[in-house]
């Protein structure tokens, strides 16, 4: 990639009646699925709306912390994992209809703890971190498979290409675990806070975002590997999910790195603030979920 600025207008959809903040796809980029800041969660096919979920609880005391802090398929496109208010719900993608849902008890027997993140494994794990210092897996179907305590707790996560390992950050710590036994592995102490975390599906790499900086860390060597500037912008980052290119938000347009022959492109998000940031699955094409209520989805040059 040289730099310069991606000027192909993209595909813009409105997905919403509220600005879009979560970006999720299937097997396929025909299957997608959006949440908003009003708390609606929608599922596309081609383009077309299947379904529309409230995954909000009917408790008055849940309702501060309604919002949705993840969306993620199932490896095989079957279930819909949404994090919102005080659970994570698994839905079923061609009814709609809640098939599972995980709530964790009351700490201290009256304090409502809230799902911080969720991840899904190649393997179909599913793994949700809750902000009360504790992370759960899943089966696809919702059968419980581990329960990990740990003051370093992430507020983000996701799992690295093989499935094994956990990669995640509290803000001040970058964590990884082992999936099955729930053993912490390594800790790096960050001399910055951590914003945003992206674990690359591709290979071994996790990237974090600072205040002013991007830096990319190899899992498996345990070590940090660059450094880059950020520019302002809501912390947001992605990885492509066949190469080693990363996207990160910044304001109203995106930024894509190349790592491999360290080039840049700017995409203009046509004067909209950026709020989630993805790619499709087959990489060709990065996606904005934005605050005009609408996904727009660029192609990517070859």
């Amino acid at each position: 990639m040289d730099s310069s600025i991606l000027s192909r207008r993209p595909l813009s959809l409105p997905a919403s009646h509220a600005p879009v903040k979560s970006v999720a796809f299937g097997q396929s980029k025909h299957l997608m699925a959006t949440g908003d800041t009003e708390v609606v969660v929608r599922i596309w096919r081609e383009g077309e709306l299947l379904h529309e979920i409230d995954p909000r609880s009917d408790q008055e005391k849940v309702r501060s912390t309604e919002r949705i802090r993840g969306l993620e398929f199932s490896t095989d496109s079957r279930y819909l994992y949404v994090s919102a208010s005080d659970r994570l719900q698994a839905f079923d993608v061609e009814s709609g209809n809640l098939v599972w849902e995980h709530a964790a008890p009351r700490y201290l027997g009256f304090l409502v703890v809230s799902p911080q993140a969720i991840a899904v494994a190649s393997t179909g794990m599913v793994a949700a971190s809750f902000d009360h210092g504790s992370m759960a897996t899943f089966s696809p179907d919702g059968d419980r498979l581990g329960l990990i305590r740990d003051n370093y707790a992430p507020r983000m996560m996701g799992f690295c290409p093989h499935g094994r390992v956990i990669v995640g950050a509290d803000g001040f710590n970058l964590c990884a675990w082992d999936a099955f036994s729930g053993e912490r592995v390594h800790r790096w102490r960050l001399e910055q806070r951590v914003y945003a975390l992206a674990v690359s599906k591709f290979e071994s790499l996790v990237a974090t975002r600072e205040l002013r900086t991007l830096t990319i860390w190899d899992i498996d060597r345990f070590e940090r590997v660059c450094e880059l500037p950020a520019g302002r912008g809501l912390p947001l980052l992605a990885f492509s999910p066949v190469e080693r290119v990363l996207a990160s938000g910044e304001r109203t347009r995106i930024r894509v790195i190349d790592l491999v022959n360290q080039g840049v492109k700017d995409i203009d998000a046509e004067g909209a603030t950026v709020l989630s940031v993805t790619f499709t699955p087959d990489g060709k094409s990065v996606v904005a979920g934005c605050s005009d209520h609408r996904v727009r989805i660029w192609q990517l040059d070859a």
